[in-house]
């Protein structure tokens, strides 16, 4: 019982928090803040799930050098497979039959979610 209220506070804690964001900031901005959030996360689970499961078991007969390249292409894996599939309908969202409507075109949420990938992905490499 006690479980299930503390996830119950904890979902409506973060339902309020989104809210607040959204009001804040804006829904486009939420959209790409909620993204960027989520790939920055999910870099570092690649990160820890790397470390703490996959290297150990790799890592036998490898150099250190080779761990590093590893772990970037590990953790890289994430946005290189995610963002294509999330950019590619967003584009074609768009009216391209005309030039000049499709180059101020204000991006679509799929298109904001591919760019908060990306830059989740970002910032994690920083």
């Amino acid at each position: 019982r006690r479980d299930s209220r503390m996830a119950a506070a904890t979902a409506d804690a973060l339902v309020a928090l989104d809210v607040a964001l959204t009001r804040w900031v804006g829904d486009d901005a939420a959209v790409l803040f909620r993204a960027v959030l989520t790939s920055f996360a999910a870099s570092v689970a690649l990160l820890l799930l790397w470390r703490l499961l996959i290297a150990p078991a790799v890592a036998a007969d490898r150099s250190a050098d080779d761990m590093v390249f590893l772990t970037n292409s590990v953790v890289s894996l994430y946005p290189a497979l995610t963002a294509p599939f999330v950019a590619l309908p967003a584009l074609f969202e768009l009216d391209i039959s005309d030039h000049a409507t499709a180059m101020t075109a204000p991006p679509t949420r799929l298109a904001l979610r591919a760019v908060g990938l990306s830059c989740g992905c970002m910032l994690y490499d920083t």
